[in-house]
């Protein structure tokens, strides 16, 4: 995003960039946010999934050098629609959900710029 830097020689006051800026407000609410991300955002394809790692004592999320053990990983895909969904990450399923987890590495999305908003997340038995 570039801006015009100005200087308002008749005022008597500092007025660099006035009224050069993008938030939310009452007449757009959030609509130039929204018309940026169109511009500029890669759309998502649909194909896109979420990532959950962990690592215990025995089996940590890191080796040594900084590799990612993704045998303990479980992923599952999303939607891309830009509304609220609940996910389920069926975590018994993997076999290296053993032990005490001592790490987690949650993954939500695979794409470059993208927004994502977590409103919760819960682990159970």
């Amino acid at each position: 995003m570039s801006t015009k830097n100005t200087w308002n020689a008749e005022a008597q006051s500092d007025e660099w960039q006035e009224g050069s800026y993008i938030e939310p407000n009452e007449e757009f609410g959030f609509g130039m946010y929204d018309a940026l991300r169109d511009a500029f955002c890669v759309p998502a394809k649909g194909d896109e999934r979420m990532k959950l790692l962990w690592g215990t004592e025995t089996t940590p999320l890191f080796s040594k050098d900084f590799v990612v053990n993704d045998a303990s990983m479980a992923a599952l895909p999303i939607r891309t629609d830009g509304k609220w969904h609940t996910y389920s990450v069926p975590l018994a399923a993997n076999p290296s959900w053993t032990d005490r987890v001592n790490e987690i590495w949650f993954d939500p999305v695979n794409l470059n710029a993208a927004y994502v908003d977590i409103k919760w997340m819960r682990f159970e038995e």
